[in-house]
């Protein structure tokens, strides 16, 4: 293959070792190889230590002051190098280039410190700078179309570009396996609401009784005393008592049978009626003095 071939990371596909040892043998039989590399791009480091090509991290800010910091992590930094009338422009880098004796420097910063460099690599060249300096953001700023004029210039032609995502190539068509992330979502979405609905249709235990506001003292202790009752089961005894009881009032020979036999089966609404029958009986008959 002629001219000169472009890895731009992350653009590139990340390669097997094999296929990075094929590009290196193509470069030392005599290719060209411009590699635009991403410190955070996976592949990028592969590719760089294919070619015994070494890297220095740059220390980290240290400004306390979270504005400052932020204005300084924002702020680009300039690059210098040959063919360049205006500083290249790029975002604060992570790590630096460790140039050898027969690099020829490209791009540097104010504190000598290489950042693009070219390498002869066996027969051919090998062509290293950062990726953001020819990304489609920067070439209007300072000097990074000045040096893509000077790449141009001075690497062969015609240039292949090695980028996956960019279509060059047959693109495989995956078939569609699973739930979409935004199908899933939404299915959980629809489950939660769902929950949600019988949570608050279903009653949560038994129902709360409401006692009946007591009138006064001594109807709230009748009812307190009635309630007792119910729970004993004294219904029976109580409809007894009160049969014989009224008997003795009243001066009966003998109380009623058939309230007593009544009585004996008396509960709720039958002890109510029992009472109500017994109250009438007592109003047609003279009390005992």
């Amino acid at each position: 293959m002629e001219g000169t071939l472009v890895m731009a990371f992350p653009a590139s596909q990340p390669r097997s070792r094999a296929d990075l040892l094929t590009v290196a043998r193509w470069v030392r039989r005599g290719g060209t190889l411009l590699l635009l590399y991403d410190a955070a791009a996976p592949g990028s480091e592969d590719l760089l230590h294919v070619f015994h090509m070494e890297c220095k991290d740059l220390p980290p800010l240290e400004e306390l002051n979270p504005i400052r910091w932020w204005r300084e992590a924002r702020r680009p930094w300039k690059l210098t190098g040959p063919g360049l009338e205006r500083p290249a422009l790029v975002s604060r880098p992570r790590r630096c280039l460790l140039p050898s004796g027969g690099d020829t420097h490209l791009l540097e910063d104010g504190e000598g410190r290489t950042f693009g460099l070219s390498r002869p690599y066996g027969k051919g060249l090998l062509v290293v700078l950062p990726s953001e300096v020819l990304a489609n953001q920067r070439l209007l700023e300072g000097g990074n179309a000045d040096l893509l004029e000077f790449l141009r210039r001075r690497l062969p032609s015609p240039m292949h570009f090695d980028e996956f995502i960019h279509g060059l190539g047959t693109v495989p068509r995956a078939g569609r396996e699973g739930t979409p992330m935004a199908d899933a979502l939404l299915a959980q979405i629809l489950l939660l609401y769902l929950a949600a609905l019988l949570a608050l249709a279903r009653r949560m235990g038994p129902p709360w009784p409401e006692e009946r506001p007591a009138r006064g003292a001594v109807s709230g202790l009748l009812l307190r005393l009635g309630a007792a009752h119910r729970r004993m089961g004294h219904h029976a005894d109580a409809a007894r008592a009160m049969v014989v009881r009224a008997a003795r009032l009243h001066g009966w020979d003998a109380p009623p049978e058939d309230l007593m036999t009544a009585a004996g089966s008396a509960r709720g609404r039958r002890l109510v009626a029992l009472a109500r029958r017994l109250a009438t009986l007592q109003a047609g008959s003279p009390r005992r003095r």
